[in-house]
């Protein structure tokens, strides 16, 4: 009875936890304990919107994203790319269980007649193994 459960399993659809929206500590809201992804890790609090991160940051915060259960998720920081893309590299390299797609929140700026200068989040989110490619397409 086990085995013929277990082939009908293998056979349904698999639901995945993922969240396409996280931001990491170079965010300006970061701090804001109402966002999702807030963590009390003080050493992901030193890394601030200046952008200098470490290997040390990286890892703690691909721990925070294990702990809360996800099994991917992309890292979209307001127009900046560079800590998902290095994420995204050092969470392969780990050979990690969570799937990190780098990608980037757009700021775009929309007029009449959709809004009257309004303006609209975009995000574009790559594979995980883009790399530095990113770059070519919204420098740094």
């Amino acid at each position: 009875m086990l085995n013929s459960i277990e082939t009908i399993r293998s056979r349904c659809a698999k639901y995945y936890k993922v969240d396409l929206q996280v931001h990491s500590p170079l965010s300006f809201n970061w701090k804001n304990n109402s966002t999702p992804t807030y963590s009390s890790n003080s050493l992901l609090d030193e890394i601030g919107p200046k952008g200098k991160f470490s290997k040390k940051h990286l890892e703690a915060f691909a721990d925070e994203l294990e702990r809360s259960g996800l099994d991917a998720a992309a890292i979209t920081d307001h127009m900046r790319h560079s800590f998902g893309t290095a994420l995204a590299e050092y969470v392969r390299k780990k050979e990690m269980a969570i799937v990190i797609f780098p990608g980037i929140e757009l700021n775009v700026r929309i007029n009449k007649p959709f809004f009257n200068e309004g303006r609209l989040h975009v995000l574009a989110i790559f594979p995980p193994d883009t790399g530095n490619d990113i770059e070519d397409l919204f420098p740094s």
